[in-house]
């Protein structure tokens, strides 16, 4: 099977679902739980918990097809060093601009204790900075899945 007909089979759309309702409802739980406390403010770890969780459902569910797994790592690692580096540039700008909104909002329109404000713009924090870590991991699993492949083998043998 090759990629554009993985890309278009049930099998990544079913993957590509979870893992859209996973940062979805994983954000959602913790924009609600950062709402119930007192602070109301955005929680790094979380999001980091909500990308890893997302990035293992996309893995895991890439890495059961073997052939189109090798694939994907072979065209990536084909991508030009001018997109790699624009990707990894990228991402810097979007997390900047996301978490200085509510701040430079605050700055202009006096001290606002809008909770519906800080709760949209704490699930907007939420979903695409975990979607970006998810993304950013997924590419590192992309970049270094030879050499893991390799270290345990060699561990494999050694055993």
């Amino acid at each position: 099977m090759k990629e554009k007909e993985y890309t278009e089979s049930y099998e990544w759309k079913t993957i590509m679902l979870e893992f859209l309702l996973s940062i979805l409802l994983l954000s959602l739980v913790s924009t609600i739980t950062t709402l119930t406390k007192e602070e109301n403010i955005f929680q790094w770890t979380e999001c980091l918990s909500i990308g890893v969780s997302a990035f293992l459902i996309v893995f895991i569910g890439l890495h059961e097809n073997r052939k189109v797994f090798q694939n994907t790592v072979k065209e990536y690692e084909e991508i030009n060093l001018l997109k790699k580096i624009s990707l990894v540039l990228l991402i810097p700008i979007i997390i900047y601009i996301l978490y200085v909104i509510p701040l430079s909002n605050s700055i202009l329109f006096g001290q606002l204790n809008d909770c519906i404000f800080d709760f949209a713009f704490n699930f907007i924090r939420y979903f695409c900075f975990s979607g970006i870590v998810s993304y950013e991991l997924y590419m590192c699993g992309l970049l270094f899945y030879n050499e893991i492949t390799e270290f345990l083998s060699v561990q494999n043998i050694k055993k």
